[in-house]
């Protein structure tokens, strides 16, 4: 369903915009695919995703931060071959927290890897609607409900 809406979305933007933005599914942790993906539609200006992470469970961050560095490595190494001066590798997530302090624990296991530059966006600077705190069942009381994670690939 929201593949659906996204490319419904894309179809009335402008025609310039359509050849810059595609839409695929893609399994968290299959890093076959994140490189075929890489060679049917890369190499990618910017990766954004939405609601990707869920609860305490470590193994879906990790397999979501190993599909995005396979991503940012392949690309790494495609521009390296084409010899291309290359844009970074950005990388856009907006995360609520649900159940747990999601963010935190992304953040840490993405700066743990270390080969993330990685900066929260200020929670005052996204629409009043997401400034919100996070209470009772939807996440750690006191802290923000959502976040927007920027990363940027440190070169090989």
């Amino acid at each position: 369903e929201t593949s659906q809406t996204q490319h419904r979305n894309l179809r009335a933007e402008t025609s310039e915009t359509q050849h810059r933005c595609h839409f695929r599914r893609l399994r968290f942790g299959d890093q076959a695919a994140a490189k075929t993906l890489l060679t049917e539609l890369g190499p990618f200006g910017h990766v954004v995703g939405s609601d990707l992470v869920y609860g305490a469970e470590k193994s879906r961050r990790c397999a979501l931060l190993d599909t995005l560095q396979a991503l940012a490595e392949a690309q790494e190494m495609l521009e390296v071959k084409g010899s291309r001066t290359a844009a970074p590798f950005l990388v856009t997530l907006a995360i609520k927290n649900r159940c747990c302090n999601e963010v935190e624990l992304l953040v840490k296991e993405a700066l743990e890897r270390e080969i993330w530059t990685l900066r929260c966006a200020e929670s005052r600077s996204l629409p009043e609607s997401f400034q919100q705190e996070a209470e009772a069942f939807y996440g750690p009381p006191g802290r923000p409900s959502y976040c927007v994670v920027h990363l940027r690939f440190q070169r090989l």
